[in-house]
């Protein structure tokens, strides 16, 4: 059955314009944005275009889970709208127009590189696209930015329609370009408009909001975006300050956070502060799991639960179904047809040619891993594109002390504010005294009173996922803290030795940090001392691929692993 809703007028116009139509939608939370992906696309296909003649550039699952949602009865089986992240669509490119295999690269060089191919290319590299849609249009700054334009100019037939929605107030990442780092979201938008001559829609509307904190916010918006930056900040800060207090975060909050119902968010200007209270309110019995970066994607366990323990190296689809349901797996059939896409299987799903394909990292956001907790703590950064029941602001008098960009402090509160659908709080008691962030790394660390070496480090799940399968089941193992000892060296291809070490609970292990873990270990530390690692806890399971083993577990490529993650302490030796 298809989701429909009644759109508003601005909403309308959006979705029903010509298939050639270009437009730019500006939409602040809770207009409807994600609504008006949907229709778009189930409005197209009614005006005869093909599913996979749509591309969606999405940049959270929600938007995905509402273009299958609202296009489902006018779709034939099997097919689907393509939805695409830009990274993954410059990998497409690159592979299109590369000679030979791809150079690896990391992520801004690889987008890059990809815009360079595009703007070479004599022949359109997706001939068949007749509508583009990019979702959360602000973050598309520097070399993303210019990959865009490069595919609206380049990639595509001339005449090829686009919706391009967004929110300028909603903008986080100008303000981490340097000035020679290319193009900000104003300045692409700025590109479009002149290029392209294309139309803005203004979606005025607020859905989202069902107390009056949450609607405060978003009602406040028109007369910010009026605003300067520092009269932005000032006001967000005052509407901030009369917010209701849940007070010092202890055991009385975790009472309160466990109690409320629907999901919820305890929203951090820094993930060291993330890391600080996801940490504290576990140890008091709330589970908490701390966000994962955008740059760190990952599979959802159920994908290794159902397929990682069969005999067979493929599963038919009756097969899939029938365990599916068993195992209480809703969207079977959606499911399926996303493997089978990504494994490039034919009748039966082939799980090795899957593990092959999803080792590649262009994850479908159909597959990707959801919190396994109702409570999450997380930067705003990490936060953009969701919403959640309930949303506590942390420490939030403390995000502006080195903050001297009043626009960038401004779009940050506004961000935070707006992820509320009910209940929006503050509260406080968590310190990032002493924790820096770790220019060259992206990593925070905690220093000593003096400021010379490192005494901790805030632990991403990506530092420790080099255990590979295990002969035992690692589905069920519970939130708690790990125990960690040394493990023997990680010898590099280029025969360099790393230090690793492995974490335990109840004498099983769990995971194992990696080469990325070991040289900033080994770049932290004097001459040969190392240090033992004390705190971490599992935040829950995810699906890992790699090498399929010759026999046993982890034969199709795919396991499950735990995620470990939190702040460790380092006792140098």
């Amino acid at each position: 059955m298809t989701v429909t809703s009644v759109l508003d007028a601005e909403q309308e116009l959006a979705a029903s314009a010509a298939p050639d139509a270009r437009r730019i939608v500006i939409a602040g939370p809770g207009a409807g944005k994600s609504e008006v992906v949907g229709e778009r696309c189930r409005r197209l296909i009614e005006e005869d275009l093909y599913p996979e003649e749509i591309l969606v550039i999405s940049f959270s699952n929600v938007a995905v889970d509402v273009v299958r949602r609202r296009t489902k009865d006018v779709i034939d089986e099997g097919r689907g709208v393509d939805c695409a992240t830009i990274d993954s669509l410059a990998g497409r490119v690159r592979s299109e127009l590369e000679d030979g295999e791809p150079r690896s690269a990391g992520y801004d060089d690889a987008v890059a590189r990809a815009a360079k191919l595009l703007e070479a290319a004599e022949e359109p590299v997706f001939p068949d696209v007749r509508h583009v849609i990019v979702d959360e249009v602000q973050d598309v700054v520097g070399v993303r930015a210019e990959f865009v334009l490069a595919l609206l100019d380049r990639a595509f037939e001339d005449g090829v329609g686009f919706t391009l929605l967004g929110d300028p107030m909603q903008s986080l990442y100008d303000f981490q370009l340097d000035a020679d780092e290319g193009m900000s979201s104003e300045a692409f938008l700025a590109a479009v408009r002149e290029r392209y001559d294309a139309e803005t829609v203004e979606l005025r509307g607020e859905y989202r909001s069902r107390s009056s904190e949450a609607r405060a916010v978003a009602l406040a918006r028109s007369d910010l975006s009026q605003l300067g930056s520092s009269d932005q900040l000032l006001r967000l800060r005052d509407l901030a300050a009369d917010l209701a207090p849940l007070g010092e975060l202890d055991e009385d909050a975790a009472e309160d956070l466990a109690a409320w119902g629907g999901t919820t968010a305890l929203l951090c200007d820094t993930n060291a502060r993330a890391g600080l209270v996801a940490a504290q309110m576990s140890g008091l019995g709330l589970p908490v799991e701390l966000a994962a970066a955008a740059a760190d994607p990952t599979l959802d366990p159920w994908i290794a639960n159902l397929l990682a323990g069969r005999e067979s190296g493929s599963i038919s689809f009756d097969d899939f179904i029938r365990t599916a349901a068993s195992s209480g797996l809703d969207d079977a059939e959606g499911k399926w047809r996303t493997l089978v896409k990504v494994a490039r299987s034919h009748r039966e799903l082939e799980l090795r040619d899957l593990s092959a394909r999803l080792r590649s990292r262009r994850l479908p956001p159909e597959l990707l891993r959801q919190p396994q907790s109702k409570v999450v703590a997380s930067t705003v950064h990490r936060a953009k594109g969701q919403e959640f029941d309930n949303v506590v602001l942390v420490d939030p008098e403390s995000w502006f002390v080195e903050d001297k960009a009043s626009a960038a402090a401004a779009r940050r509160l506004f961000v935070a504010m707006s992820r509320a659908r009910s209940r929006l709080t503050r509260g406080r008691g968590i310190s990032t005294k002493f924790w820096k962030k770790d220019q060259r790394e992206g990593v925070w660390l905690r220093t000593s009173f003096r400021g010379r070496g490192a005494l901790g480090v805030i632990l991403e799940p990506h530092h420790a996922r080099h255990l590979g399968p295990t002969a035992y089941d690692l589905s069920s193992v519970a939130r708690v803290a790990v125990t960690w000892t040394r493990a023997d060296d990680i010898i590099t291809v280029d025969s360099e030795e790393l230090p690793s070490w492995v974490a335990e609970v109840d004498g099983l292990d769990v995971v194992r940090t990696g080469e990325d873990f070991g040289r900033l270990v080994r770049r932290l530390s004097y001459g040969d001392r190392l240090p033992n690692l004390t705190g971490g806890r599992v935040e829950g399971t995810e699906t890992l691929v790699g090498d399929p083993a010759p026999t046993g577990p982890g034969r199709h490529g795919l396991w499950v692993g735990v995620r470990v993650g939190g702040p460790v302490s380092f006792e140098w030796e």
